[in-house]
């Protein structure tokens, strides 16, 4: 009788302990997201300039006219590619690669059609030639990059939307922290 008045206050104590770990865990997780907020900026207010405070700087280009293209490899039928031709320039003072930790820290392009949001990659196999360019850039030195996204034409189980009631939509955003404040810069592709 004393053992099982033991193993129930041995049983109170774990699951105490427990309970108070699990919730000094959540706290210190969670205590710094009040002071994230995020703020939704147009291309057009900075003057088709993006600066991401670390030297690097995008000027957006006119974006090219969407085609209609077929890639079998994705099983998914007809897409339409947007390309978006960028200038990007390196003020530092040495040189950079777009696809190093570093520099996809500082920010990062997506493609967005009404909800659906996919990441950017700057990396362009499977484009024609006239859209590939080397991922390095010199210091104080400008390229030329190319950003591609595809929308599929047709509604499927993979893309959730329709792209001809959302094409109006479709556009580039890039994110990135400036002032402790997530900031999405929004670049249509119209």
């Amino acid at each position: 009788m004393k053992s099982m008045k033991k193993n129930k206050w041995v049983i109170l104590a774990i699951v105490s302990v427990w309970i108070g770990l699990s919730g000094w865990r959540y706290y210190e997780l969670n205590k710094n997201n009040e002071d994230i907020s995020l703020k939704r900026v147009s291309i057009e207010s900075l003057n088709g300039v993006i600066d991401n405070d670390n030297g690097i700087t995008f000027k957006i280009l006119e974006p090219k006219a969407p085609i209609k293209v077929e890639r079998p490899q994705t099983g998914i039928g007809a897409e339409y590619l947007y390309v978006l031709p960028i200038e990007v320039t390196n003020n530092n003072n040495e040189d950079i690669q777009l696809t190093d930790n570093i520099v996809m820290d500082e920010g990062q392009f997506y493609s967005q059609i009404g909800l659906y949001i996919c990441l950017l990659a700057y990396d362009m196999d499977d484009l024609s030639t006239e859209y590939q360019y080397d991922g390095s850039i010199k210091a104080k030195e400008t390229k030329t990059i190319f950003l591609h996204a595809y929308f599929a034409a047709q509604t499927s189980f993979y893309t959730q939307y329709d792209y001809e009631k959302e094409k109006d939509s479709a556009q580039i955003v890039y994110f990135h922290k400036k002032n402790n404040q997530q900031e999405i810069i929004e670049i249509p592709l119209r």
